[in-house]
């Protein structure tokens, strides 16, 4: 890779997170629940938006550090919330209770966890408590991976064979679902997916099984786009890559007292965040020095496919980096968290034909 870079296996170890990162735990008094939760605060203190995120089964609030850490860097607080009884703990007792966690029950909690979350954030931005008055409530979407993506179905509006009005909440105004699912059965998506009436976008891929072993691929997923209602859908579909090449003219913006520009950080935070979604090699080259009165400050980077970055170019200088790959760790993280699996090419082409048909949506 030729690009403003440096010399190969530059560490990261010197980066630093521009985002405020705090722990704790709200208590929910209705139901005596403690909801561990991680926050990110965005750097400034101007108004900015908020994304709630749940994560899948096993998971904690730990988890999606490369997505929390891209979304601080493009101006929005995120909440890492954690799920009692579907958390990591019920890796305590393996295989069978993961799958014992996966329940209507565990789903309801998760669910109040969210509409708890939310009184919240309300109740301590009314108090003027902390950084809490910057959040526009105006402005709230919530996100979720795995079990957290059906916990984001059902609080945008999703319906069940047993009607389920009060998982509902008004207040998101959009939703990310990463690897959802159509539940089997007898509805069909078009009925589960077809009463949500806010955006949603459903992430998955070629290779996004089940760690649970039921067979499900990545077009099944992508059934949940087939029922959403026309014009509120998104689709996001990886078919098979291992390797993502960017390559940018990124001006620099944002001189502070900080080690790097601020467009540095942000498209750093990017990257790391397709890596770690695609559980694929990124690397990217940027381009270096001046030009009409711009500035372009090089730093080419290379994110493994956990998220972390590899090798780091310098800034400011024309170099060359030469970055060793070790594609074995595309099979380790994707067992670890299955992300992509099963190609079905058949899902992109009818998505063209679809797109390319007028008056089809």
């Amino acid at each position: 890779m030729a690009a403003a870079a440096a010399p190969l296996g530059t560490p990261a170890a010197g980066l630093q997170t521009h985002d405020a990162v705090a722990d704790d735990s709200w208590v929910d008094p209705r139901r005596e629940r403690h909801v561990p939760l991680r926050i990110r605060w965005p750097d400034g203190d101007v108004a900015c938006a908020l994304i709630v995120h749940s994560h899948g089964l096993g998971g904690s609030r730990e988890g999606a550090a490369a997505w929390g850490q891209a979304w601080a860097g493009a101006g929005l607080a995120v909440l890492h919330l954690q799920h009692p009884g579907s958390d990591a703990a019920v890796w305590a007792q393996g295989l069978a209770g993961l799958r014992a966690a996966a329940s209507a029950v565990q789903l309801v909690q998760r669910v109040a966890d969210v509409h708890f979350v939310l009184d919240e954030v309300q109740r301590r931005q009314a108090a003027a408590d902390g950084d809490w008055p910057r959040v526009r409530l105006d402005a709230i979407g919530v996100s979720g991976h795995s079990f957290g993506a059906q916990t984001v179905a059902a609080v945008a509006g999703r319906r069940y064979p047993v009607p389920a009005p009060a998982l509902v909440d008004p207040r998101p105004r959009a939703f990310m679902a990463f690897s959802p699912a159509v539940t089997p059965g007898r509805m069909t998506p078009q009925q589960q997916f077809g009463s949500v009436q806010r955006p949603l976008l459903v992430a998955t891929g070629s290779q996004d099984g089940d760690p649970l072993g039921s067979g499900m691929t990545g077009a099944d997923r992508a059934r949940v786009y087939d029922g959403l209602p026309a014009g509120l859908r998104a689709l996001l579909w990886l078919d098979g890559a291992d390797i993502m090449l960017f390559s940018s003219a990124s001006p620099g913006r944002g001189l502070t007292d900080k080690e790097k520009l601020e467009s540095a950080r942000w498209v750093e935070r990017v990257n790391r965040a397709y890596a770690s979604m695609f559980t694929s090699f990124v690397a990217h080259t940027n381009r270096v020095g001046f030009e009409d009165g711009l500035l372009f400050w090089g730093g080419a980077t290379v994110c493994d496919p956990n998220g972390e970055l590899q090798s780091l170019g310098p800034y400011f200088e024309e170099a060359l980096t030469v970055t060793e790959l070790d594609l074995n760790q595309l099979r380790r993280t994707r067992a670890r968290l299955p992300l992509l699996r099963d190609e079905r090419t058949a899902l992109v082409q009818k998505e063209l034909d679809r797109i390319l048909t007028p008056g089809r949506s």
